[in-house]
């Protein structure tokens, strides 16, 4: 056995090693592939409806009090999930590449987000329910994010190294088009329309915001009825003993990028919690 100079590049005297022997796992089926692709089809109910088109906007609404001051609270929450997205997120990368709980978290995560879906649902249009809804897109913003995270980690267990561009591809095109298609029934049947008292081909009741909060219902059991089979379809090998390894060492290499501030100790204010070299002695 020899390497090449690109790291990662394992040959034998037979050529190119194979990924599957590797990594102990068996082709990909099209139902695992499938399976994959319907999480992005389940979770646009997340991106189109709740923080893009019918709840942010129904969240804007003079119902709810001054429409200007309500978006400058949407894009401070909005702000502030951005920020601890950017904190957890390359953590949760690095667990999700040392881990074989990549399902586990991805449906932990997934979960989070739709009880922040059904959350919504109980957002009144009353100035006094202002703040649940700001929860829960803010909440659900992080989690969604994280949930990609360990969603994108299954990839390589869907996909070889000559289909990974194609079904890619795939689950993007999924989230595109469940976006449409969940849009299309929520707009055509909840939301557009109605007479002055009532929304969508079903007449819904405007009093309460009952036909947002019902449509929001409709978006929760699309995201997690459409998000079941990846738990199932999807094959995760267990973790390694050298993955296990590098785990210790990314924990090990993060506590120490965790900058050390001073802390004085009790009776001992010249003191501080810092390496004695660090000191800034007299």
């Amino acid at each position: 056995m020899v390497r090449s100079g690109r790291p990662g590049d394992i040959r034998s005297r037979h050529g190119r090693a194979n990924l599957r022997r590797v990594t102990g796992l068996t082709s990909p089926t099209r139902g695992a592939v499938a399976a994959w692709g319907f999480w992005d089809w389940a979770f646009s109910a997340f991106n189109a409806v709740a923080t893009t088109f019918v709840f942010n906007t129904y969240l804007s609404s003079s119902a709810f009090g001054d429409p200007a001051h309500e978006s400058e609270l949407l894009g401070g929450f909005t702000a502030v999930a951005g920020i601890v997205i950017a904190i957890i997120a390359p953590v949760a990368g690095q667990r999700t590449d040392t881990s074989g709980h990549r399902k586990r978290w991805l449906a932990i995560n997934s979960g989070v987000v739709a009880l922040c879906l059904l959350g919504t649902v109980f957002v009144k249009n009353e100035p006094g329910y202002l703040w649940l809804g700001l929860a829960c897109i803010a909440v659900g913003t992080v989690f969604y994010e994280l949930a990609t995270v360990f969603y994108n980690s299954l990839l390589p267990l869907v996909s070889t190294p000559k289909t990974v561009g194609k079904i890619s591809a795939f689950g993007w095109s999924m989230g595109y088009f469940g976006s449409i298609v969940l849009l299309v029934i929520i707009l055509v049947f909840f939301v557009e329309g109605g007479t002055s008292t009532t929304s969508g081909l079903l007449d819904i009741p405007n009093a309460g915001g009952l036909y947002v909060r019902l449509a929001m219902l409709v978006a929760t059991a699309w995201a997690v009825g459409f998000s079941i089979p990846v738990l199932f379809k999807v094959k995760v090998p267990p973790p390694t003993a050298d993955a296990r390894g590098r785990t210790h060492r990314v924990h090990r290499g993060l506590r120490r990028a965790v900058p050390q501030h001073p802390r004085p100790l009790a009776g001992k204010p010249e003191h501080h919690l810092v390496p004695a070299g660090q000191r800034d002695l007299p």
